[in-house]
Parts: C-alpha cells; sequence; structure tokens
C-alpha cells in the first residue's frame, strides 16, 4: 500500500517588517493591505480542495493568513510552535544594518556558509532546518493517505525545499520564497518529493504579487 501525504505549504502573507526588511524570526508584525489580499487571494484558490488537516505556525502572521484561510474554507487550524521562523535574537525587529551592527559574526557566518552559528539569544539554521524537518515529518506521518494544508514561513519552506532536493542549507539561496504562493511536497516510505513550487498566478489576478521582491526575514 502507498501510503503517500500531500502536503501544501503556504508562506504568510506580506507583514509590515518584510515590507521594510526587519528581522522578524520569533518576534512579529501585522499583514500589511497587500498581506491581507494575498491571504484571500491564496484561500480562494484553495477553496477547490478538500483537506484532512490544517496546520498553522502559532506566530501572529501566520495566524492571521491561517484565519483567512480557515474562514473561507470553513474549517479549523490547528497551531504548532515547531513551525515558528529561524529565531534571529538581539536582531529581531531590526534592519539588515541594524542587525549587521548587533551581531556582525551571523553575517560573517552566512557569506561563509556556516550553518552552525546562532545569533545572540536565537538558533542557528542547522537547528530550524531540523525542528522544519521533525516536525513536518511527523505531521505526514501522521496523516498518511491525507491532503494537509500548512501556513508557516519562509525558514520552514526553504528547509523542505532543501531536504527534498538535497540542498545543503550552508549553500546560499538561488531561488524565491514568495509570499502566499502554492507549495506542494509528498512524503512517503521516508522520503520527499516536490509537486509543485512557488505558485503565485493567484496573486496577480488580486494584485497582491511581489514576485521580483527579494526575501526578508519572514
Amino acid at each position: 500500500m502507498n501510503n503517500e501525504t500531500t502536503l501544501v505549504l503556504i508562506r504568510h502573507g506580506e507583514t509590515e517588517w518584510n515590507q521594510t526588511g526587519r528581522y522578524q524570526g520569533h518576534a512579529d508584525s501585522p499583514l500589511t493591505p497587500r498581506g491581507l489580499a494575498q491571504a484571500r487571494a491564496v484561500a480562494q484558490v484553495l477553496n477547490d480542495e478538500t483537506f484532512d488537516a490544517f496546520y498553522s505556525s502559532d506566530l501572529g502572521r501566520a495566524r492571521r493568513t491561517a484565519t483567512i484561510i480557515a474562514d473561507k474554507l470553513g474549517r479549523r487550524f490547528l497551531t504548532d510552535s515547531r513551525l515558528r521562523e529561524q529565531h534571529y535574537g538581539l536582531m529581531q525587529g531590526h534592519d539588515t544594518k541594524a542587525a549587521r551592527e548587533l551581531d556582525p559574526e551571523f553575517f560573517e557566518c552566512l557569506a561563509r556558509g556556516d550553518a552552525d552559528y546562532a545569533p545572540k539569544g536565537g538558533e542557528s539554521r542547522r537547528q530550524r532546518h531540523q525542528r522544519a524537518i521533525t516536525a513536518l515529518s511527523d505531521i505526514a506521518g501522521r496523516h498518511q493517505n491525507e491532503l494537509v494544508l500548512i501556513v508557516t514561513h519562509g525558514g520552514i519552506v526553504d528547509s523542505l525545499f532543501r531536504e527534498t532536493l538535497g540542498i545543503p542549507f550552508e549553500n546560499p539561496r538561488h531561488y524565491s520564497l514568495y509570499n502566499a504562493a502554492v507549495n506542494r511536497f509528498s512524503f512517503s516510505d521516508g522520503s520527499w518529493t516536490l509537486r509543485l513550487w512557488g505558485e503565485v498566478s493567484h496573486l496577480d489576478g488580486a494584485g497582491a504579487t511581489d514576485a521580483g521582491k527579494s526575501f526578508t526575514a519572514a
């Protein structure tokens, strides 16, 4: 029997700190008007599917996005703190210039591909990656042969993409992580397969696309 689970991962809608380039991590900021439009647009495109389960990060920006989707789909969601973005420690709430002054070693380690350096008061990329893959594998194992919706953060989507394609998380990212894009993965016999990546056509019609924008700490 093929026990294949399909996970649909959605990065939350654009936030005020996304717009101004501030590190969020475990801190938070509200969705912008465009972020709200993105959430409504992805809710509309997902309305044609029947999900067996629905999970969200417990951070405010993800829960706000998930609530808009849940209202459209007519169902509830469960929160899981393991689906949170990477904790950026002292840098949270600061733009890149200020963050460099607070923790210059983080950016030096980033440049040389060191995945084990944790920002002061935060966690490393390796720690985030392991947390994310453990959480997503647990959820997939819990819902064999089912379709699961997950609202989370750019870093978590990035971790699953790298895990699936075998891209070391020390390597620089040369692909985009769009707000409210649809990303689809399947899990079977302990391995992941990418089915759909970065689908944003639903955002064009809503005037809510962020294609072409650089990724800011989600």
